[in-house]
């Protein structure tokens, strides 16, 4: 097949408006590729050197990308994209790219030493994508080419006269690119570009040179990115992310962070305090950032190796997240808030039951459904706010485990605390004033925590004020299901207290159980007689 037969079949094959003729084409077009004979290639290369159709030349780049070709072969059609992109849409420029970047990662170490110095030559939406497409490889994992690759983008040599010889970091390969890539950001005005230039740095951060990052140039650059827009700011914050994550010791990555004031910058130009007041994305990166960060730091804070002030610092960003009015960013931060209750459970000082104090407040008040919840765990949203509680009751345990006494102290203040009768308590807050009675017991050590909270006279006063009370007359039906829960649960009360049965068995068996009007009421009470 000829390259002008070729560009004919893929023109007909785009062609929606006859569906006969696009059929045919496609169908001979997937012929001809099952092939897989010497000819496609070099086809190919040739459609590429002679069209005007951008459908071909996507057709022609895309299938190229897909198809092992031999060195010789590579060695053309490099040197064509080379020479063709200038003139190519934008998009086919980053087409393009991402066929460089597998020759690159193809023949880079072995034999095409001056890659990056000839793609550096070309056009910024090529360049950006072929070095995005690349490092992507080596962001998500290794192999031993990609290893290779970054030795020598490093500075490492990989000859073997010289192997292992490491020329000055500002000479380095790596070194001209993040040149360069500041260079464009700082200078371009274009948004595209310049994400795509983040988006290369991120990828960078983690086995650059940490001298490439840790200029002013660099980490200035990325303070103001946060005030670039959406996507710019979410890669920056990404950067630090990564940055924090790199292989050293905790001691200089609390250095990192102070000498730099990554924390004091990401705190002024992003609010965590009013909802909304920043766009959620950024929000959310943020949120991910500090837990990284904490979970980092948290074994150099049980070991009293952090300065009080630096500490304070990750904690007032913790709380700001975790206390946030939404639960992808309150959720961002649980895995940290759970590895700080272990923490606290081991430290016992004055300072831990602080934190903890404000932890279990924070944790309550996220507990709370909203106002408007239903309840309907088949609607999306709503499942996701339920398995948000569910990760907030499994740092509750940790919690009670840290300090149980203190706990239930908080527990008798949130009952007391609800209006009277407690009937007309708002649902969420009764709700979640039962939900914290109802978990007490799985915190608490040691095992079963059941029989150990029911020799606490603390507890039996709270459990018979809370079936003393009008509760059962609550009009919301979650909030009888779970009070319900929570008697059976402790039933062993009765066993001692057996005039507080009646208030339980009168409601449940009547129209506030068996006889309620709505069908998961019945099915529950019946269940749980």
């Amino acid at each position: 097949m000829t390259p002008q037969e070729l560009e004919q079949l893929v023109v007909l094959a785009g062609d929606a408006s006859k569906s006969q003729n696009q059929w045919e084409a496609t169908n001979m077009l997937t012929q001809w590729l099952e092939k897989s004979d010497e000819t496609v290639v070099p086809n190919l290369i040739k459609l590429l050197k002679s069209t005007q159709q951008e459908s071909a030349t996507f057709f022609a780049l895309t299938t190229l990308q897909r198809t092992d070709m031999n060195y010789e072969q590579r060695v053309e059609l490099r040197t064509l994209l080379m020479s063709l992109v200038y003139p190519l849409p934008k998009h086919l420029q980053i087409k393009a790219g991402v066929v460089l970047a597998k020759l690159i990662q193809q023949d880079f170490v072995s034999s095409w030493h001056s890659a990056f110095d000839e793609l550096l030559q070309t056009c910024p939406p090529v360049y950006l994508r072929t070095l995005d497409v690349l490092f992507e490889a080596s962001y998500e994992g290794e192999d031993s080419s990609t290893r290779s690759m970054k030795d020598v983008l490093r500075g490492m040599s990989l000859s073997s006269s010289v192997k292992g010889v490491q020329i000055p970091i500002e000479q380095t390969i790596s070194a001209q690119i993040m040149q360069h890539l500041i260079t464009l950001l700082t200078e371009n005005k274009d948004s595209d570009s310049n994400t795509l230039a983040l988006s290369v740095i991120k990828k960078m951060v983690c086995w650059i040179d940490l001298s490439l990052i840790m200029n002013e140039r660099v980490i200035s650059f990325l303070f103001r990115a946060l005030q670039l827009g959406v996507d710019a700011a979410v890669l920056a914050i990404g950067c630090f992310s990564e940055l924090v994550g790199r292989g050293m010791d905790v001691p200089k990555k609390v250095i990192l962070l102070q000498e730099a004031k990554i924390l004091e910058n990401v705190a002024a130009n992003v609010n965590l305090k009013v909802l909304d007041a920043s766009p959620i994305k950024i929000v959310i990166e943020v949120a991910t950032f500090v837990n990284s960060t904490g979970l980092e730091l948290i074994e150099a804070w049980e070991e009293n190796q952090l300065a009080e002030a630096f500490w304070y610092q990750v904690l007032d960003l913790l709380f700001l997240c975790f206390s946030y009015g939404d639960i992808d960013v309150s959720g961002a931060v649980i895995p940290f808030a759970n590895r700080i209750a272990v923490g606290m459970e081991k430290k016992k000082n004055n300072f831990s039951r602080t934190l903890l104090s404000q932890m279990i407040l924070v944790m309550y008040q996220q507990m709370k459904y909203p106002s408007d919840f239903q309840f309907d765990y088949e609607d999306d949203v709503e499942s996701e706010e339920e398995m948000y509680r569910t990760e907030l009751r499994k740092l509750n345990q940790r919690l009670v485990r840290a300090d149980p006494e203190s706990y239930l102290e908080f527990i008798g203040e949130v009952l007391s605390n609800l209006p009277h009768p407690v009937s007309m308590s708002p649902t969420p807050d009764v709700e979640v004033a039962l939900r914290l009675v109802y978990h007490y017991c799985e915190g608490v050590r040691p095992s079963p925590g059941l029989k150990v909270v029911m020799k606490n006279s603390t507890f039996r006063t709270i459990l018979c004020a809370l079936h003393r009370s009008d509760i059962t007359s609550h009009t919301h039906r979650e909030v009888l299901l779970l009070y319900y829960d929570v008697a059976v649960r402790y039933a062993v009360l009765f066993l001692e207290e057996k005039e507080l049965l009646t208030h339980l068995l009168v409601p449940l068996s009547g129209d506030r159980g068996l006889q309620h009007e709505n069908h998961r009421v019945r099915s529950r009470s019946c269940y749980l007689l």
